[in-house]
């Protein structure tokens, strides 16, 4: 235990002495969903100063007539290994985005008619981000959405997504997203 906790407190140390300072742009798709065929991707403007990240973010899901507008709040935590002799950065990224789930259309198939709703949420999104430049990242992102729309709109026993907190289903999801950096 006394071991676990020395370790953390020289990552946050290591961490508070190099602190990110960027603008960038994100784009990313979610794997799974690719692998059944449809398209589900993200698109943000990142702000990031000693550390601390600000984000406007855009999702989109055209085959089940979803959009998401978010704006998200994380710190970075620098992490760092040595590869062949070279200094590989890895940014471990949490953050919660506020948001606001915007359906149209038929929801996919859920109606026959059209069904316009707007509904807000809050979003727990994991980053981690591996630079390959010193402009340029790839990243993994997991996003934990509760589904505020679907609670709205269906009964319990229709509702796909597993995880349940608070009598609203967690959708989640995970991307693979690309970031190109300015000003560092």
């Amino acid at each position: 235990m006394k071991t676990t906790i020395l370790l953390l407190l020289t990552a946050f140390t290591l961490s508070a002495q190099d602190k990110d300072n960027y603008l960038g742009f994100t784009t990313g798709i979610d794997v799974a969903n690719i692998a059944q065929g449809d398209y589900n991707g993200i698109f943000k403007f990142t702000m990031v100063a000693s550390n601390v990240e600000v984000n406007l973010g855009y999702e989109t899901y055209p085959e089940l007539d979803f959009k998401r507008y978010s704006f998200g709040l994380g710190y970075h935590f620098p992490l760092y290994a040595y590869v062949g002799g070279k200094e590989l950065k890895t940014t471990f990224t949490p953050s919660l985005e506020p948001s606001l789930i915007d359906r149209s259309g038929t929801w996919g198939v859920a109606f026959v008619d059209e069904n316009k709703s707007s509904h807000l949420s809050l979003a727990l999104n994991l980053e981690f981000e591996w630079n390959v430049t010193d402009n340029i990242s790839v990243g993994y992102n997991l996003n934990f959405l509760p589904s505020t729309d679907l609670k709205a709109k269906f009964e319990r026993e229709l509702w796909s997504e597993k995880l349940v907190i608070a009598d609203t289903p967690v959708r989640v999801s995970g991307f693979v997203s690309v970031k190109y950096k300015l000003n560092r």
